[in-house]
């Protein structure tokens, strides 16, 4: 909800009210740096009031930053506030009005304010003006979903993702895994993420099972077993103790014999099941989270997007496949139009961020964060699944 710079520059000057967390991070997210005093309207650091925006609105800047603050003697004293007002809400001696809706989200947002002046961001190490080429970049519309995502009514795995992203994902799959199965108190302390964990892995060996590019990987053949016996992990891992533990634990060493080139298990196993038997929306976006985290907090500038390309790549690619899978046969909403128009906006992010880093384009690859974002935004107070 956008609100008057006035009531954000103010909500800056009270930001060690509020701390930052990242979801469930791919890399975790820098603490927040604390916000120094905004100058008031009407001094001669900032005379007047602020310009509106086109259309009558007020300008929207970056509600995680603050600006720097004026010298003491400048400012103009704050006026006396009556605490008796009953039209005002109050949290102690501070009007409830000052504090913006959504704080962690619009926190995490680093547009710059108009005017192109660096500002200071939350995390931002050392608290110095970020660049403005770190700045996430505005969102268009011209980026259009890739053929085949899911969302207009076919699902092309070829164009959605590479059999050389799907063969490092499940690598990165079994790591994460291993480290929640090495004991039975850890566990017992990440049974939850073990569980979407497995679940994800099951969406990527049945894609991997289907891929039309031949010959990789060496288990291939073996990818409906990887698949289903993920899907048990994920079952199985829905609750903590040590009988769980133990089916769990079984069930990934057989499959890390497979990935390792093993023979399977044997036994009747379909080639082809719909994701949604083995795959559920609330793991979907456990993942989603986690891959967004990753990419908007820790590639954010040219040269880290280069470094990283690999990783970059194969995060974007195990998205767009994500999204694509979202809108497949026995998920929900599919047949709600306001659902499907939501989706389509978050596979256009999906497949633009996967363009960009295919053609080296950092604008465009933070461009299509950003449209990645609103969608999630947009859509999830009304269609959120899962915690």
């Amino acid at each position: 909800m956008q609100r008057s710079i006035a009531a954000r520059l103010a909500a800056g000057g009270l930001w060690g009210v509020f701390s930052l967390a990242s979801g469930c991070g791919g890399g975790a997210a820098p603490a927040p740096a604390p916000g120094t005093a905004p100058a008031a309207p009407g001094t001669a650091a900032n005379p007047g009031p602020a310009p509106a925006a086109p259309g009558g609105a007020a300008p929207t800047g970056d509600p995680g930053t603050a600006v720097a603050a004026a010298p003491a003697s400048n400012q103009t004293p704050p006026q006396t506030v009556d605490p008796q007002r009953k039209e005002t809400r109050w949290l102690g001696k501070i009007p409830y009005d000052v504090f913006y809706d959504r704080p962690l989200t619009i926190a995490s947002d680093q547009t710059p304010l108009a005017g192109g002046t660096p500002v200071t961001v939350a995390g931002n190490s050392g608290g110095k003006p970020m660049p403005m080429g770190n700045a996430p970049m505005p969102m268009t519309s011209d980026t259009k979903p890739a053929e085949g995502s899911g969302g207009d009514g076919k699902f092309d795995l070829g164009k959605l993702t590479s059999i050389d992203a799907l063969v490092e994902e499940s690598k990165q799959s079994r790591t994460r895994l291993t480290t929640g199965l090495q004991k039975l108190g850890d566990f017992n302390k990440n049974f939850k993420d073990v569980s979407a964990e497995a679940a994800i892995l099951a969406a990527v060996a049945a894609a991997a099972g289907q891929h039309p590019e031949a010959g990789k990987p060496n288990w291939k053949d073996k990818a409906k077993y990887i698949r289903d016996l993920s899907k048990e992990i994920s079952s199985k891992a829905s609750d903590k103790g040590s009988e769980r533990y133990n089916a769990s634990k079984e069930a990934f060493e057989k499959i890390c014999e497979m990935l390792d080139g093993g023979k399977g298990p044997g036994g009747d196993a379909a080639d082809s099941v719909p994701y949604s038997d083995v795959t559920t929306l609330s793991d979907i976006m456990w993942r989603f989270q986690k891959t967004f985290d990753y990419l908007k907090l820790n590639i954010n500038d040219e040269k880290r997007f280069k470094d990283e390309k690999g990783s970059v790549e194969r995060e974007t690619m195990v998205f767009n496949l994500l999204a694509g899978i979202m809108a497949t046969q026995g998920y929900e909403y599919l047949d709600d139009d306001e659902y499907m128009q939501f989706h389509k906006k978050l596979t256009e992010g999906t497949a633009g961020a996967a363009a960009a880093v295919a053609g080296d384009d950092f604008a465009k690859f933070r461009m299509s964060l950003n449209s990645i974002q609103q969608a999630m935004d947009e859509c999830h107070p009304k269609y959120r699944t899962g915690g």
